[in-house]
């Protein structure tokens, strides 16, 4: 993933420090990317798999705070 350009960061649909700006778009997220892998043609238990990295990545991430971010 590429960082995102201010443009972009003006209209992302998170608040600030990351925090959604209502409690749907973290959902809607979701969805979006559950939708999509499937379109994809990724089994379940693939989807699963990306699912739990993506927990271990920000439970790495909550461990160490003072790691700066990619």
């Amino acid at each position: 993933m590429h960082a995102p350009t201010s443009q972009q960061s003006a209209a992302s649909p998170w608040g600030e420090a990351g925090v959604p700006a209502d409690g749907r778009t973290a959902r809607l997220l979701a969805r979006t990317m559950f939708r999509d892998l499937k379109e994809y043609g990724i089994a379940n238990d693939k989807i699963l798999e990306v699912a739990s990295e993506l927990i271990g990545l920000v439970t790495d991430e909550l461990k160490e705070p003072q790691r700066t971010e990619r």
